[in-house]
């Protein structure tokens, strides 16, 4: 008797300790597709300030950021501005979009963007370093009250 009783909160304990994990890494994917979401969106928010209102890399002093990489260029790929964490060339495609790049030695998650106003594309990025620190970070926070 006192050995199926043992088995029995064992298994209970067991089955808890499962679901608790499965919870926390379903948290963890939501919790990263949406802090992966809005930082996407911050990247079209600066492509976006930059196409509105053109502004250059003296005009932008958030852009002394290492992490932070920005170019504008004609419509056949002609360098205007950069920041000085860009590269000379385009650091990505001139087509519409997202990617994951190489440039500079690290990782980017960079937007590409054509302002059809002004007749040019406007790429930014930011490094992936920083920006999985970031999600981490948040991420962590948001699920460590729960699984303790």
């Amino acid at each position: 008797m006192r050995s199926l009783r043992r088995y029995f909160i064992l298994l209970l304990l067991s089955a808890f300790a499962l679901i608790q994990f499965t919870a926390a890494v379903q948290a963890y994917r939501a919790g990263t597709a949406s802090v992966e979401r809005a930082l996407d969106q911050q990247l079209r928010d600066h492509v976006e300030l930059l196409a509105a209102h053109g502004l250059s890399v003296r005009d932008v002093s958030s852009l002394r950021n290492p992490d932070l990489a920005f170019q504008v260029l004609t419509e056949d790929g002609r360098l205007l501005e950069r920041s000085n964490s860009a590269p000379d060339a385009a650091f990505m495609p001139l087509r519409p979009g997202y990617a994951d790049i190489n440039f500079s030695g690290a990782r980017w998650r960079a937007l590409a963007d054509y302002d059809a106003m002004q007749g040019r594309w406007i790429l930014f990025a930011q490094r992936l370093v920083s920006r999985n620190q970031l999600v981490d970070s948040v991420i962590i926070a948001t699920i460590l009250p729960s699984v303790l």
